[in-house]
């Protein structure tokens, strides 16, 4: 795919978002490789479609292109094996809605550490706490932290994620009765 490609992202945003587009799934896709950032708004509300499971598979494929980071959480929940725990920086949870039923029982308890920038321009921090709400209804241990960053790290953050892994690895290591 050339650079000329990316001349018809705007178009394949219109296609996206116009919801009697038969072809939205694959328009959702081609954003996805050609790492269309400004598709980001029109991907998030394909992934939440609830009348198009293929357009949110590929809504949800293409914001991954786009941002890796919000992988984690969603495989970390359906892993079929005990974890000690699970970390999310700066990221959301794609398909909160589909949690409950896809997250894998060895994990339902599994401590989790979310962590978001208050200035974050990449993932909004709304998104961020709609993970960390999603979560908790479920009942999942959870440990939030907000910072004044944007999409960043910063040492107060790795302080407390340190001091999270130092307890949950602890605790995993301790003897069971």
């Amino acid at each position: 795919i050339g650079p000329e490609a990316k001349s018809i992202t705007p178009e394949l945003i219109k296609i996206v978002a116009d919801k009697q587009s038969p072809i939205r799934p694959a328009a959702a896709f081609a954003l996805g490789k050609f790492a269309a950032k400004d598709a980001v708004p029109v991907l998030k509300d394909g992934m939440n479609d609830p009348d198009n499971p293929i357009l949110r598979l590929a809504s949800v494929w293409a914001l991954l292109q786009i941002d890796p980071s919000n992988t984690t959480l969603l495989a970390g929940l359906r892993h079929e094996e005990r974890l000690a725990g699970l970390a999310g920086l700066s990221g959301y949870l794609p398909l909160a809605a589909h949690t409950e039923t896809e997250r894998s029982v060895a994990n339902r308890d599994t401590p989790v550490f979310l962590a978001h920038g208050r200035a974050d321009p990449v993932i909004a921090l709304s998104r961020a706490i709609a993970t960390r709400d999603a979560l908790l209804e479920l009942g999942q241990p959870l440990e939030w932290h907000e910072y004044a960053m944007q999409h960043a790290v910063c040492a107060a953050e790795i302080g407390d994620l340190n001091r999270w892994l130092l307890r949950v690895l602890a605790h995993q290591a301790a003897p069971r009765s």
